[in-house]
C-alpha cells in the first residue's frame, strides 16, 4: 500500500471517529490506521536512507570524491527548509512569493 493511499485512510478513519463522537470501534479503527501508516512511512524511510548509503558507498568505490563528499554534506547538514519571507521598504513582512520575488528583484 502506497503511503500517500495509507494517509488518506487514516484521514478518512480520523474524520469518522469525529462524527461519531470517538465511539470505540471508531477509534480503534483510527488508531489502528494511524499505527500502519506509520509503519509503512518508517520503512519508506528507511529505503530511502538505504539507498542513499548504497550510492555514498559506489562513490567512494569509484574514488568520485566530489560526488561523495556532496552526499555527507547532504547527510551530515539534513534537510533544511526555505524561507520564503522578506520585508520590504517599509520594514513589513512580505510572504506571498511573487511579491517576494519584486523585492529581491528591487534589492
Amino acid at each position: 500500500m502506497m503511503s500517500a493511499a495509507a494517509t488518506s485512510l487514516k484521514n478518512k478513519a480520523y474524520k469518522n471517529m469525529l462524527a461519531k463522537k470517538n465511539r470505540r470501534r471508531a477509534r480503534e479503527e483510527c488508531q489502528r490506521r494511524r499505527y500502519k501508516e506509520k509503519k509503512i512511512h518508517r520503512r519508506k524511510k528507511k529505503e530511502a536512507w538505504k539507498g542513499l548509503m548504497e550510492e555514498l558507498e559506489e562513490a567512494g568505490r569509484q574514488k568520485e570524491t566530489r560526488k561523495f563528499y556532496r552526499k555527507v554534506n547532504i547527510i551530515r547538514k539534513g534537510y533544511k527548509p526555505r524561507i520564503g519571507i522578506c520585508k520590504d521598504k517599509m520594514g513589513n513582512i512580505v510572504t506571498e512569493k511573487k511579491k517576494v520575488l519584486q523585492r529581491w528583484a528591487e534589492h
